[in-house]
């Protein structure tokens, strides 16, 4: 068996792939290691002239910027080094740089220069940070360098002064209480100043960066800083200390340029200060001044204040450097000797055909160096780590960051030589390449090399073996790096095109070489690749045809913000959630968006965002206006100094164009497209992430900060301010503040009423606080402690309630959730202020109170309580008629009366009862009608006027009268009302004929509880169906009866009739009338 490559060679550990602070003090002779080559000497030569002050030109700062991997960090140790180390050991290091050294000689003779060298700028927005960390640094420098003195009062001296002094103006031990949300981690001012003392300078001035927020806020500016002050203090430091100048370098300055794109003045300002001052600052970044400043007047003054130079590292620097870090186990050097050469001779002619014909300036051996690594590998690793590598990814990284199974430590050449053997995979080539450094979530990827991803990702699944993935690897590596020699065909271009030839040199001399043209055959049979004749041997391959044009989708910039919720990142959780009413605007529709009605619980959080550079300078203004005009409460938090950019949003449209062309046509491509359009918004979002945000409010000036982290706290800072004695100062609990999920059962809860529930155990903090404040098991907590946000609440009800029952004898339920809803309490709709509620108002509850919905009044009990407060925390219709009553003098009593009314009857009134049943009530109370009917007006009408001995009559009434019990007696009282309504008339009438009676009736007169007063106007008719029936049914059986009687009897029975009955001898009277004589 073989042994693993890592048996022979190995990375020497002492290799350092990217230097630092740390490493220059372990190694301090190191920086000796790096190799001066053109680009560097250029920077030197540029160094030189300004330090030499010969003409104002020459005296501009310098910014150098350079690809990852091209060794800025490990050059600024270098030059940092040649200013400050002794001639000796410059002379040294620059003996082959003669003009160099003799400048630099005569520099040094001169005088002292103070060298500052700091790296990373990503916390610092605004100028006064700028301005901070630059005292500081320098400060840090000289004191480092043995100076004593630091100039005059630096931020940091003169803070520290400020609030160590307890009768100054501005009381720091208020401002700390009082903007407490600032200084979550500290528990008195005390422990903040001794932290400023104690801590390293970034987190020092961080924490005094918090001191001067919120002492501007608060309206004290003692500690801000102008760009003359600054200067000024350097100036001062320069003249006090001797100096020849001040050099400050600065890597990794590229996020500062990301972060203040519209706040650039500080710094042009200390730059412009070299044409009069010894200060130079050295700033490097890993982009040009083109690609990390949009705004074209700040591109031109950046022009006009810096000399601007790239650095880069030559291909053989590069490898050279590599090499050195490749060594051989001594044990073993000539077995591996004889495994190089075999593995060398493999590939020898196709270096010499392809790189060496191309890449003259590389060398063989330096090449033969890097082995187990392939030559055509090697070679794509300085192009590819030069174009798309990160702070995280470099060349030199590749080579020797340590060994795993995550995605950095796997196929790396450390992790290569420990799994690999001759016998198996001889060389890491350039699908290794691909493995370490393209995978989508890489930050630093184009949009070809994304493209390239994307498509391998689609077609994976359809490769036949482990080679044929390989191969598409390197293709699709070719394709996306073919951009770097922009379509050029000739030269060192030639090698980054995806051609046959190039990808049958990338696995030169592997088990693969010899079927590179089948497997790509096989490639584009599957469609996977297409293919395209060059020249008269070779075959460019392409990754998809032509596309036919499009007319462009129609998608709005504002859809895009809406559609893709770009403000996600920054999305709030908890009671932030539930109070902040989100929108996503541009300044063309955030007056629409603001429209809408405002609630007096929430606050309206509007996301500003922009489509371009021209967008982004209007947002200040129309943010501006429309805080004047909307009259609630309102956060604008203005994202649009990282506009999305015209190109961006023009590839977006295009993506979206070509992936509603594929929707038919091929759905690989269409998810491709997709993706493609999703990361463009992706790639805004991530710059979003980082980009200063700034917030606009009514009353506060305006707040800058940076980051979701630092935003939610602003914004919960704000929240604190508007509602300071909201649920929220309970607990922040998020389950608290869940819109759904909770029933009356809740209120009753927090009235002590019903033990808190199991799945809802989370409402026992806001318990316990009440119990820890001396709140829940306290009568009067209110008075006893004023102070407390449930204290407050209830004062403002009790206030509510009382001129409420002062002016109306009640309180709507709705009234006071809305005094609740206000400022400063804010309660939301949420489990937590219904159980709350309960507690605010339990002692309305069985305690003489009533519930009133405008028809009828029941006592407040607790249950009715708990369902009047959860009705109108959920914005129920009917809770909103709601009355909490409080009884006057004899109300008491009507309430009883009522009640027994009820309770006798089912009905609600007398009136209610004659209605339901059809029957007039008075009609059954023979013998007590005045009593009856004094009693059912009362029941009738309980909002006149009565005395109090009037209710007590009627109750009495009630409680002794006979015919009352009548009325459950239904058919009884039917039969009542028969004998009542047809009078003398009622043996013609049977039970059957009572329905017909009543709906008769009800057509000439629908109030029932009138017949009893209508009878008089009822007679004709009730004569009229007893005529109508006597005709139909009795007639015939009279005369039946009358002929059966004897003519004698008959007559003594009419003369008996006529005597008894007026009406009859009348009616003989009419008709006899003119034909008999009396």
């Amino acid at each position: 068996m073989a042994r693993l490559y890592k048996d022979y060679i190995a990375v020497d550990k002492d290799f350092i792939p990217v230097f630092s602070h740390q490493l220059d003090k372990k190694y301090p002779d190191r920086w000796k290691e790096f190799v001066p080559h053109g680009t560097f000497n250029d920077i030197l030569s540029d160094l030189a002239g300004a330090l030499e002050m010969s003409s104002i030109q020459a005296k501009k700062s310098l910014w150098v910027s350079g690809a990852y991997g091209t060794g800025k960090t490990y050059a600024s140790f270098a030059i940092k080094h040649i200013l400050e180390d002794s001639i000796e050991e410059v002379t040294d290091y620059l003996k082959e740089l003669k003009t160099t050294l003799t400048r630099f000689t005569k520099l040094k003779q001169k005088g002292d220069i103070l060298v500052v060298h700091r790296s990373s700028s990503s916390g610092i927005i605004g100028d006064n940070k700028l301005f901070g960390v630059i005292q500081e640094s320098i400060k840090q420098a000289l004191k480092e360098k043995g100076y004593t003195y630091l100039g005059a009062k630096s931020l940091y001296s003169n803070m520290l002064d400020i609030l160590k002094t307890p009768d100054h103006p501005f009381n720091f031990t208020a401002a700390f209480w009082y903007c407490k949300a600032h200084f979550t981690e500290y528990a008195s001012p005390e422990e903040v100043v001794s932290d400023i003392e104690r801590l390293d300078g970034d987190s020092s001035l961080e924490l005094m960066m918090r001191v001067v927020e919120i002492a501007d806020n608060l309206g004290f500016h003692g500690f801000l800083r102008s760009h003359k002050d600054i200067i000024d203090w350097i100036e001062d430091v320069i003249k006090g200390n001797n100096l020849r100048c001040i050099v400050f370098i600065w890597d990794e300055f590229t996020e500062y340029f990301r972060n203040n794109q519209d706040r650039l003045t500080g710094l042009q300002e200390l730059a412009q200060m070299s044409a009069t001052t010894p200060f130079y600052f050295l700033l490097i970044t890993h982009l040009t001044h083109a690609q990390v400043i949009s705004a074209p007047q700040s591109k031109k003054r950046m022009e006009a204040r810096f000399k601007l130079r790239t650095i880069e590292m030559p291909d053989t620097t590069a490898f050279m450097l590599m090499g050195k870090a490749i060594q051989t186990v001594p044990e073993l050097k000539n077995e591996w000797d004889i495994i190089s050469e075999d593995l060398w001779s493999r590939v020898e002619g196709m270096v010499t055909a392809t790189i060496m014909q191309y890449a003259g300036n590389i060398k063989k051996e330096e090449l033969k160096a890097l082995l187990p690594l392939h030559p055509y590998a090697a070679y794509m690793l300085k192009i590819i780590s030069a174009v798309i590598s990160s702070n995280q990814r470099t060349m030199f990284q590749f080579l020797s960051g340590d060994s795993g199974q995550d995605r950095q430590g796997r196929h790396n050449f450390r992790w290569y030589i420990e799994n690999h053997s001759v016998a198996e995979w001889c060389y890491l080539t350039s699908d290794y390449i691909w493995d370490y450094f393209f995978y989508l979530d890489n930050p630093d990827l184009d949009k070809d090399t994304r493209s390239a991803i994307i498509h391998y990702n689609s077609f994976e699944n359809q490769c036949g073996d482990e080679g044929e993935k390989r191969v598409l690897k390197v293709v699709l590596l070719l394709v996306a790096m073919q951009r770097v020699g922009g379509g050029a065909t000739r030269g060192v271009a030639s090698l980054l095109r995806p051609t046959l030839s190039n990808i049958s040199a990338a696995f030169e001399g592997s088990d693969i070489h010899d079927n590179v043209r089948i497997t790509m055959d096989r490639l584009v049979e599957k469609r996977i690749l297409g293919s395209i004749p060059e020249g008269h041997n070779d075959i460019l391959y392409v990754t998809q045809p032509p596309i036919p044009t499009q007319t462009p989708v129609d998608f709005p910039f504002e859809k895009i913000i809406t559609d893709y919720d770009v403000h996600r990142h920054f999305t709030l959780s908890g009671y932030a959630k539930a109070r902040f009413t989100i929108t996503c605007a541009t300044h063309l529709d955030i007056k629409k968006k603001l429209s809408n009605s405002h609630l007096a619980n929430k606050i309206y959080l509007v996301f500003m965002f922009a489509k371009n550079e021209e967008d982004s300078l209007k947002s200040d203004e129309i943010i501006i206006k429309q805080l004047q005009e909307y009259n609630g409460n309102i956060v604008v938090a203005d994202m649009s100094s990282q506009p999305l950019g015209e190109q961006k949003f023009n590839n977006f449209i295009e993506f979206m164009t070509h992936e509603n062309y594929f929707s038919i046509v091929d759905h690989n491509q269409q998810r491709y497209y997709e993706n493609q359009a999703r990361r463009v918004i992706d790639e805004w979002m991530q710059r979003l992430d980082v980009t200063t945000v700034c917030l606009y409010t009514k009353n506060e000036p305006l707040i800058r900060l940076q980051g979701n982290t630092s935003f939610r706290a602003k914004i919960k800072d704000i929240n604190a301010k508007l509602y300071p004695d909201g649920l929220e100062t309970l607990t922040i609990m998020d389950s608290l503040f869940a819109e759904t999920g909770f029933s009356d059962k809740v209120s009753l809860m927090g009235m002590g009423k019903l033990n808190i529930a199991t799945n809802l155990n989370y409402l026992t903090v806001i318990k316990n606080k009440l119990i820890e404040a001396n709140l829940w098991h306290t009568h009067n907590y209110a008075e006893s402690n004023p102070a407390h946000p449930v204290s407050k609440m209830k004062t403002v009800i009790e206030r509510l309630i009382d001129a409420g029952f002062e002016k109306n004898n009640y309180v709507m339920i709705a009234d006071i959730w809305s005094a609740m809803q206000a400022k400063p309490f804010g309660l939301m709709k949420c489990v937590g202020s219904a159980f709350l509620m309960g507690f605010l108002l339990k002692e309305y509850a069985d305690n003489n109170y009533y519930r009133d919905d405008g028809s009828s009044t029941v006592a407040l009990s607790h249950d009715v309580l708990a369902y009047m407060i959860v009705g109108i925390i959920k914005d129920s219709p009917k809770a909103k008629t709601l009355r909490i009553v409080r009884m006057p003098s004899g109300q008491e009593r009507l309430n009883l009366l009522l009640e027994k009314w009820r309770d006798l009857t089912g009905t609600d009134t007398p009136g209610k009862w004659a209605s339901n049943m059809r029957i007039p009530v008075l009609c059954l109370f023979e013998g007590e009608l005045k009593e009856a009917a004094d009693t059912f007006s009362i029941i009738n009408k309980p909002d006149n006027p009565m005395r109090n001995e009037q209710i007590d009559s009627a109750i009495r009434f009630l409680e002794n009268s006979q015919n009352v019990k009548t009325l459950s007696d239904i058919a009884r009282c039917n039969e009542i009302f028969k004998e009542f309504i047809t009078g003398e008339y009622g043996i013609l009438f049977t039970g059957a004929d009572i329905n017909n009676l009543k709906d008769i009736l009800h057509k000439r007169e629908t109030n029932v509880y009138n017949w009893y007063y209508s009878k008089a106007r009822f007679d004709p008719t009730i004569k009229e169906l007893a005529s109508q029936k006597y005709g139909e049914s009795y007639c015939g059986e009279i005369f039946q009866a009358i002929d059966s009687l004897p003519p004698e009897k008959v007559k003594d029975y009419l003369k008996e009739l006529v005597k008894s009955d007026p009406l009859v001898g009348i009616s003989i009277m009419k008709r006899t009338k003119g034909k008999a004589t009396p």
